[in-house]
């Protein structure tokens, strides 16, 4: 996962050991790793600092090489096998930057690198299961369903990049989805109890990824999962462009008016 870029090393003296914890996650996070995740991943992490040398990027080789497990048993057909490992390797990969939060290690070097190594997984494992779905069941449109979700999931990589493309107009994107989603009281009531728990008020590219590469391998069902996948992305994509169209027109709007 990204981690922050904190300066110093295992902390202030003042600080408690409650105040790391609490840096240790996200003040908004995916519902995947909200709910079940982060139970597991910060007394992991906690015990992980207390007994063991390993660092945040010893711990992001460890998640990448269960990740390539994962792959491997999607290529030889072991989809329930890969499933399992894939969640393994999400719950390390959450685990080293929580490890560099509670431990004050964060790097812009570990932050960028574990950023190269998840966006492969992540490309890693759509290939291998399409790959490995498709020498099981002989189905071709395993392959197709395949490379339609890794299009789509690039085109909703980009719009979730379209934060930094905003703040070279000197806004904040999120700004215009919070007005848009507090204009009625059921949206407003929506957001501010997803605010409350720390979860993103729509799911998230990790959702998307546990149906594709969790849920519906263990179900021997990959081409589900593909098609799922590709139809959320798509769905996000849009309502992503939409956003940033709409912020972007708002700025032109205003510079004109200047």
């Amino acid at each position: 996962m990204e981690r922050e870029n904190v300066s110093g090393g295992q902390g202030t003296p003042r600080e408690t050991e409650a105040e790391r914890r609490r840096a240790m996650v996200k003040a908004v996070d995916s519902w995947w790793t909200v709910l079940v995740i982060d139970p597991l991943a910060v007394p992991m992490t906690v015990w992980i600092a207390r007994h063991t040398r390993l660092t945040p990027n010893a711990v992001t080789a460890i998640a990448n090489v269960i990740g390539l497990g994962a792959g491997l048993a999607f290529l030889g057909g072991m989809l329930w096998l890969g499933a399992l490992l894939y969640q393994v390797a999400f719950l390390f990969d959450c685990i080293d930057g929580k490890l560099a939060r509670y431990k004050r290690m964060s790097s812009p070097v570990g932050a960028f690198l574990d950023w190269i190594f998840d966006r492969s997984m992540d490309v890693y494992a759509a290939v291998t299961l399409a790959v490995g779905g498709w020498r099981q069941a002989g189905d071709d449109s395993l392959l197709i369903a395949g490379l339609i979700w890794l299009g789509l999931f690039c085109i909703r990589y980009l719009m979730v990049q379209r934060r930094h493309v905003l703040l070279g107009f000197g806004r904040e994107p999120e700004e215009s989805v919070r007005q848009s989603v507090a204009r009625g009281g059921l949206g407003r009531r929506w957001l501010e109890f997803c605010r409350r728990h720390r979860l993103y008020p729509v799911p998230s590219n990790i959702e998307i990824f546990l149906v594709t590469f969790t849920v519906f391998p263990l179900l021997n069902r990959p081409l589900w999962g593909f098609a799922l996948g590709a139809a959320a992305f798509a769905f996000l994509s849009v309502t992503g462009l939409r956003t940033v169209l709409k912020e972007l027109g708002r700025v032109a709007r205003q510079e004109a008016a200047h």
